[in-house]
């Protein structure tokens, strides 16, 4: 089922632009959440999963840089048309993905960092108890709270494509409800958290990508141009 919105302003190479990056966003989201290292347990045990994990640390961070770019172009261009309903759902969902993506950039930082310190040649003590001062700073639940944050813009942008009418309605509920089902299966159990967490990226990706294919589908919007001419009579021509 699908409604009918006012269509997108964008020119083709632009609608495509947008479609593709719809789709790269959350496959590299993917690649990087399935590349990460463990970072449950003490700072410790996460430096010797970093130290463990080769080159998996540095394609995660570079994944997860790449999802950000792709995320925040992808959702501002579907949003480029005329809104009729569903304003204040939408611009709520954008807001909280920057917030929550630019604080994944910033910790990406963090991650560059930890994975420097799992070196074999540093010392193992020092660099832990590093790390442990690092991620006991006040602002550290700010940055990583990013994930959460970003389970509730999907849901809101979720929700707002759904009431502008934006894309078949079963695309908008996939980005609503991805986040949501990674949630709680992280408040279930270690097993649950990682089939969740695979049925959440398989539901976000369908989602974004139907959201993909309806931009490069729909047909650009054409407003009347400003300097229409209008004919003039002559009223000096004498009536018949």
């Amino acid at each position: 089922m699908s409604t009918t919105p006012s269509p997108s302003i964008l020119r083709p190479a632009l609608r495509t632009i947008g479609a593709v990056c719809l789709v790269l966003g959350p496959l590299t989201f993917t690649v990087a959440d399935l590349t990460s290292p463990d970072a449950s347990g003490t700072p410790g045990q996460l430096l010797r999963s970093l130290a463990g994990s080769g080159g998996a640390a540095d394609a995660a961070i570079v994944a997860s840089l790449a999802s950000a770019i792709f995320f925040i172009a992808g959702m501002f261009l579907l949003l480029a048309r005329p809104l009729q309903r569903g304003q204040s759902l939408l611009a709520a969902g954008v807001g909280l993905a920057l917030y929550a993506l630019l604080a994944n950039t910033v910790l990406l930082g963090v991650n560059i960092a930890f994975v420097a310190m799992a070196d074999p040649s540093l010392d193992g003590d020092q660099m832990t108890k590093l790390m442990g001062i690092i991620m006991s700073n006040p602002i550290a639940p700010v940055v990583l709270g990013g994930h959460l944050v970003l389970v509730a813009a999907f849901l809101l942008y979720g929700l707002g494509l759904s009431r502008a009418g934006i894309g078949p309605v079963w695309g908008a509920v996939c980005i609503a409800l991805c986040g949501v089902v990674d949630a709680i299966g992280g408040m279930v159990s270690d097993a649950a958290d990682t089939w969740a967490g695979l049925a959440s990226d398989t539901i976000m990706i369908t989602g974004f990508a139907t959201m993909a294919w309806f931009l490069q589908r729909e047909h650009r919007s054409t407003p009347a141009p400003d300097n229409l001419e209008v004919p003039v009579t002559d009223r000096s021509a004498p009536s018949r």
